[in-house]
């Protein structure tokens, strides 16, 4: 086979594979927003290849089953969140804990609120009979869907406790509360028209209820002894 052959089997090959990346990166939206609609469990692969604009074969082409389609969007999704709070976490590296915990609560409210398939997609699969038999299992309950977010968290609190900005709780403890509120607030924000849609201002009512809580400010109230 000569120079010129072998430049063409080339080209025709990794032009195969960036159509094939197309396909499967086409799938894999059409998945992500039916299984948001229509549910984890009852969505259809029949509803995904028609969102997709193709066959139920091709669909079988690129995914063994169904629950391969699903593990395939929620790993995407959750590397693509992963990339970007480690590009965060290099940009803000030596800023301190209240600027850094800013930008970050940021990043998140903005990333749902421009996902809200995968959003909806995270919560139905943290209600998921597997996931919730995988959590009981896991030695970490911080493992998951939100995963990323609660690892990025837990090393903020770290700082935060180091510069004195936050009391000597878990760390761990410290970021699944404040996951837990963001989650709900970013939950609500879909539905309630009371909840600001501003993502800059959703964050500052989270942080201020985070860092101050939702008592009167002064001494903190004796609380009754269990």
């Amino acid at each position: 086979m000569n120079q010129h052959s072998k430049n063409e089997v080339r080209t025709g090959t990794q032009l195969r594979d960036k159509v094939r990346g197309l396909v499967r990166d086409e799938l894999l939206q059409a998945a992500e927003s039916i299984f948001a609609e229509e549910g984890l469990q009852t969505a259809k692969v029949e509803s995904i290849a028609a969102r997709a604009g193709v066959s139920v074969g091709t669909v079988y082409n690129y995914f063994a089953d169904r629950k391969a389609l699903v593990d395939a969007v929620m790993e995407s999704r959750k590397q693509d969140l992963f990339r970007r709070l480690q590009e965060l976490e290099t940009q803000t590296e030596g800023r301190p804990f209240l600027e850094r915990l800013e930008m970050t609560l940021e990043t998140v409210l903005a990333y749902f609120q421009s996902q809200r398939p995968y959003f909806l997609l995270m919560l139905q699969a943290e209600g998921a009979p597997s996931f919730k038999q995988a959590l009981l299992s896991a030695p970490d309950p911080c493992k998951g869907p939100f995963g990323s977010i609660f690892e990025h968290l837990e090393k903020l609190m770290v700082q935060g406790i180091a510069e004195g900005s936050l009391r000597a709780e878990d760390p761990k403890l410290l970021a699944l509360f404040l996951a837990a509120i963001s989650r709900g607030v970013s939950l609500s924000a879909m539905a309630d028209p009371q909840v600001p849609n501003d993502v800059r201002e959703r964050r500052t009512l989270i942080l201020r209820f985070f860092l101050h809580g939702a008592g009167p400010s002064g001494p903190a109230p004796k609380l009754r002894a269990l």
